[in-house]
């Protein structure tokens, strides 16, 4: 059981509780739970609400979700979106840069200089197929988005583009020939 002056008391069990300790607790990155025990829409999961993050557990999994990333999964539909419910923690992707968070159906990456960006579909592929943040364009800058034919998609990236439909794939444009396109 939590308990804090300025908020309501909040008993955490097993396995939020275990997850939350070693994260830290209350003095953790989560900080304090800011709710019990809730049960999602679609009755797939409980989680706990804490300052800054959410603990899930569903599947078998218990996985935390905060900050820039929870803000970012949160605009795009949460477990309900596109990308579903997380399937890992946040975790560095070896650069010293930044972090990903894998979910059911996507990634978010995460960056100091970019923010959080969720990556899916067609337009994943290809950024995976590339090196991912770890390949020439960089850290994502955008999600996928329409690009006003019905069709295709496409997501921005710190040095380049890629576009995408159903039935060509990923493509990843930069540099002159992004540039030339961008002014015609």
């Amino acid at each position: 059981i939590y308990y804090r002056t300025t908020t309501a008391t909040y008993g955490v069990p097993n396995p939020f509780f275990a997850k939350h300790q070693a994260l830290g607790g209350g003095t953790g990155f989560l900080g304090y739970p800011t709710s019990s025990v809730k049960t999602s829409a679609d009755k797939r999961s409980t989680y706990v609400t804490f300052d800054t993050g959410r603990i899930y557990a569903w599947g078998g999994r218990v996985v935390e979700i905060h900050g820039a990333v929870l803000t970012h999964h949160e605009s795009i539909g949460g477990v309900h979106g596109v990308l579903g419910y997380p399937v890992a923690d946040l975790a560095p992707v070896g650069d010293g840069i930044g972090k990903s968070q894998w979910f059911e159906k996507g990634i978010i990456w995460y960056s100091a200089a970019t923010g959080a960006f969720g990556q899916w579909g067609p337009v994943l592929d290809r950024y995976a197929a590339n090196g991912h943040c770890r390949g020439y364009l960089g850290y994502p800058t955008s999600t996928p988005k329409g690009v006003g034919d019905g069709r295709g998609t496409y997501a921005t990236y710190q040095k380049g583009r890629i576009y995408a439909t159903p039935t060509t794939g990923g493509h990843e444009v930069h540099g002159a020939i992004l540039d030339a396109w961008l002014t015609t």
